[in-house]
């Protein structure tokens, strides 16, 4: 709250108007917008802090690996997945200050922790690649549509810086207002890249059955995704929306309340809170025994 007074009073007078809501319900979704745009900067969406004029080979490298993957893997080209592969090791690098246009700003007194980096969009997209292997061409689709996204978001990037620079470049000036439109909607493209990853692991185990896939995919998969799940805002939101929206309309409340469908929502917690409810649980369970036996004891005999 002082923060935003501060702001308000000196640096943006007209700050509060344009946060303005007609009821709770809208302020409650701004925040949650909020939320999940302050969230691209771990998705390796917003590390860059450049100067004015500032040469970006390293940066504009990998959006152009990323454009020559858009347009490759639709004509089938083979090996085109290498270039997205490339990009995300040098991102990967840039992440890290190992190989960079500039240093990032970090938080004061930390540094930047490459286990953190392992855990972020860009990185954990090298690790769907692997997916391409032991998937048919239904999957693979899938696969690819997902990657396609995200190498979207960082291609208008560098269109719309180029048209920063030259507002009348050829070609890219009429693409215009569907750069801008792809720029402001990296929230939406990025919860449409999370729902078709899950999609892949609702329906590769049938497609398992069916021939399209190696049974060893659908095991992977289901890991994967739980660590999505545990570090992506993204995929949490994946997973409630799939909840509200197909499995509270198709599953019976009886069957939902089982032991075994809440394990299975259990699994894809995190590890330390699944664990420290059952510290929890064991915790409550000696303090009942305890209070049992003191009981006991101040119980006189004969009663």
């Amino acid at each position: 709250m002082l923060k935003r007074d501060f702001y308000n009073n000196h640096v943006d007078k007209e700050f509060t108007k344009y946060v303005e809501t007609n009821n709770e319900g809208e302020m409650q979704e701004f925040q949650k917008y909020c939320q999940y745009y302050n969230n691209l900067g771990s998705l390796s969406m917003l590390q860059f802090e450049l100067e004015e004029g500032q040469s970006t080979p390293i940066l504009n490298t990998k959006r152009t690996m990323y454009l020559l993957y858009l347009l490759l893997w639709p004509m089938k080209i083979r090996y085109s997945w290498a270039l997205f592969l490339l990009a995300a090791f040098l991102s990967f690098l840039e992440r890290n200050n190992i190989l960079s246009d500039v240093k990032q700003s970090q938080v004061k007194n930390k540094g930047i922790n490459i286990f953190h980096t392992l855990l972020e969009e860009e990185t954990l997209n090298v690790f769907l690649m692997v997916f391409l292997i032991p998937s048919g061409s239904i999957l693979r689709t899938l696969i690819h549509l997902s990657l396609s996204l995200w190498a979207l978001m960082h291609v208008c990037e560098m269109l719309a810086a180029q048209l920063r620079a030259n507002p009348d470049t050829p070609v890219i000036s009429i693409l215009k207002p569907q750069i801008d439109q792809v720029i402001v909607s990296k929230v939406e493209i990025n919860k449409a890249k999370n729902h078709v990853e899950l999609f892949v692991g609702v329906i590769c185990l049938p497609l398992v059955f069916m021939q399209y896939c190696a049974l060893i995919f659908p095991i992977i998969y289901f890991q994967y995704i739980r660590i999505k799940y545990v570090s992506n805002l993204y995929t949490k939101h994946s997973f409630v929306a799939f909840e509200e929206s197909v499995l509270n309309q198709v599953l019976p409340q009886a069957l939902r309340d089982t032991a075994a469908f809440l394990s299975l929502k259990n699994f894809f917690m995190s590890f330390f809170q699944f664990e420290g409810d059952k510290s929890g649980d064991k915790k409550n369970a000696e303090g009942k025994e305890n209070d049992f036996s003191a009981t006991q004891r101040d119980t006189p005999r004969g009663q």
